[in-house]
């Protein structure tokens, strides 16, 4: 057993209140700290999965770190926390977020108690948003006919802990609402938690930044229930690395997710053997996605505007492997052709990991743009940084 630090230097977390509802059950631990503006980290599932819910802090550990990080401010964790994972925080998975993020600090985390994992549930689970690495994963670890029994998928998990930006809880339940039929056709249950954890991040920490730490806290609270989660990896072996670039930390996903694991909860990397087009044109096999694919960015509506950045990109890497067309019911192909030109230019000038391989498919289709073409895109990025920068 550890003791709490000075308490000049650090935040108290309670152990997990459990608080049944008439449909929810929430989960809520207290933060007893000056730096922190909100008085409490809480998570919410439905009745019916109420047993899924650690005793363990596991999770409140990881929603809280890289916040308290920011703050500098040291963490106690007045519960039960298990060894390996706090042995990790204090060890290498803050070593490596500092090296993604040098401006975040290395705290001290301290908790009542510590000890060995639980026996790990059968459950299986990953997230399911609807977008092209979700739907890799679905094909591969539940469609797929020769799937190890320990690794073939259970569950499905929606998660609200930041992802929908302004359009906040909004949209997030029309989004799942959205998918619902979908994991119906497909047969596995479809788990919606909400939670307030984005209220927890500062601006600098948006949620494409720290998205690893901040889905997998939401998985760990569950560990009671999700034994083994998949964590549908953003890139391709190709391209991670670890160094300082806080905006492409999805590059560490391998490194970063095996040390977030508990035992009771094992969580795994999945989807790295393809790049983002071959994924794109795995997922174009998958039936279920051609009327419920949802890439989008914007944080107006459920389903995708053809008009986002991540829009844009998934239906030119579509057309240019001829597949757009299994889409129309969720893209507007047809303001996407009348702008292809433009597009194309837009793509062609990005320098983003994914863009590389854009870039090659349009120089194999001899369809590089016009320098016109380019230029003019050139002259929307610098206008759209320089109104970033003024707007903050």
């Amino acid at each position: 057993m550890l003791s709490p630090i000075s308490k000049a230097s650090f935040a108290r977390v309670t152990s997990p209140e459990i608080l049944p509802g008439s449909s929810q059950t929430i989960v809520k631990y207290r933060v007893e700290g000056d730096t922190f503006t909100e008085p409490e980290l809480w998570f919410s599932i439905w009745n019916k999965y109420d047993h899924w819910i650690s005793p363990r802090m596991d999770g409140a550990l990881l929603a809280l770190l890289i916040p308290a990080m920011r703050r500098n401010l040291n963490l106690y964790l007045d519960g039960i926390v298990t060894d390996t994972l706090l042995f990790n925080v204090n060890q290498d998975i803050q070593s490596l977020l500092r090296t993604l993020d040098p401006s975040l600090n290395h705290i001290v985390v301290t908790a009542r108690e510590h000890e060995p994992a639980d026996r790990p549930s059968q459950h299986i689970a990953t997230g399911f948003s609807g977008g092209v690495d979700s739907f890799s994963t679905i094909g591969d670890y539940f469609l797929a006919t020769n799937i190890p029994q320990n690794l073939r998928l259970t569950h499905l998990m929606y998660f609200n802990v930041g992802s929908h930006g302004p359009g906040g809880e909004r949209l997030f339940r029309e989004r799942w609402q959205r998918l619902a039929p979908t994991a119906d056709r497909l047969g596995l249950p479809f788990i919606r938690v909400n939670s307030n954890l984005d209220d927890w991040f500062d601006r600098a920490d948006d949620f494409p930044s720290t998205h690893v730490l901040r889905t997998l806290a939401a998985s760990i609270v569950l560990s009671g229930g999700i034994g083994r989660y998949l964590h549908s990896s953003t890139y391709a072996w190709s391209v991670f690395q670890a160094m300082p670039d806080p905006f492409y930390s999805s590059r560490s996903e391998p490194m970063l997710v095996p040390l977030l694991s508990t035992g009771a909860s094992v969580v795994q990397s999945v989807g790295s053997s393809r790049s983002r087009l071959e994924r794109i044109k795995f997922v174009s096999t998958i039936k279920e996605s051609y009327d419920s694919l949802d890439v989008c960015q914007s944080p107006l509506a459920a389903g995708n505007s053809s008009k986002c950045r991540k829009c844009l990109q998934t239906m030119l890497e579509m057309d240019l492997q001829d597949v757009l067309h299994l889409y129309e019911s969720v893209f507007d192909v047809k303001r996407y052709r009348s702008n292809r030109e433009a597009i194309i230019a837009h793509f062609w000038t990005r320098t983003r990991p994914q863009d590389r391989d854009i870039q090659t498919l349009i120089k194999e289709h001899h369809l590089e743009p016009s320098l016109l073409e380019v230029s003019k895109q050139r002259l929307v990025t610098k206008a759209n940084r320089f109104k970033h920068s003024i707007l903050g």
